[in-house]
């Protein structure tokens, strides 16, 4: 397995949920990351039927339990959505681009993935409504035994950007090139904006509405901004 690696060593994880094949390895801050976007889609592989297999709780898959909200949903009231990603208690996907190909550097795979809000990278249990987020999630869609990675100023994100150059001009030893980045932006209000970066979801919460996450592209990176729970962004795991 990837913990018994050396840095720079990679080696493929088969998702036993679904059968979709991820590279991970290890980089330099001794950690085992997937280098793809999770492709995971809620609406074709129930999150029910994924007790056992999956970062988050068994009581939150059955139910998708409302965190702290009002209201709970059932394990399939996961929107797949095209645009408007404006809610914050209910999860919404998008997965018209999950094989696409996008800019990217590294040996991953370079598709663009499934793009979460992050109650649906919560696997439902960070549901909170508008203003009233509190606290860091603990539960995700991300397999047993890995998690989403922690962000802000002291999380995971910054202390693997620590370990490498922040500019593409040296792809050997950067970090975009070790992170494998994709550059398949976000979904926002009303559709994807396509910008020329990609962002991804930590379990570090900033504030009521937004959450930390990790922003690059091919020459700058940023791990202390957070964007809005409603958003649509990538994610990739960290072995717990």
């Amino acid at each position: 397995g990837c913990s018994s690696m050396s840095a720079g060593d990679t080696v493929t994880l088969t998702d036993n949920r679904d059968g979709e094949e991820y590279l991970v390895g290890k980089l330099a801050d001794d950690k085992c990351w997937m280098l793809d976007n999770s492709r995971l889609d809620p609406t074709t592989v129930s999150l029910a039927t994924l007790q056992g297999n999956t970062n988050a709780s068994n009581a939150t898959l059955g139910y998708l339990k409302n965190g702290g909200g009002t209201g709970s949903y059932t394990a399939t009231a996961v929107a797949n959505k095209t645009s408007n990603f404006t809610e914050y208690n209910t999860p919404n996907i998008n997965t018209e681009y999950k094989t696409e190909s996008t800019t990217s550097y590294g040996v991953g795979s370079g598709k663009t993935g499934v793009y979460y809000n992050y109650c649906a990278a919560t696997a439902g249990s960070y549901c909170y409504n508008q203003d009233s987020g509190v606290g860091n999630a603990s539960e995700d869609i991300c397999p047993t035994g890995w998690r989403l990675p922690t962000g802000g100023s002291s999380g995971e994100f910054q202390s693997l950007l620590s370990n490498y150059s922040s500019t593409i001009a040296s792809q050997s030893n950067s970090f975009q090139y070790n992170f494998s980045v994709t550059i398949p932006g976000m979904f926002s209000w009303s559709s994807r904006s396509y910008t020329d970066f990609g962002y991804w979801w930590s379990s570090t919460y900033e504030s009521n509405n937004n959450i930390y996450d990790l922003s690059l592209s091919n020459s700058q990176v940023y791990t202390t901004y957070g964007d809005s729970r409603s958003y649509g962004l990538n994610v990739r795991c960290i072995l717990n």
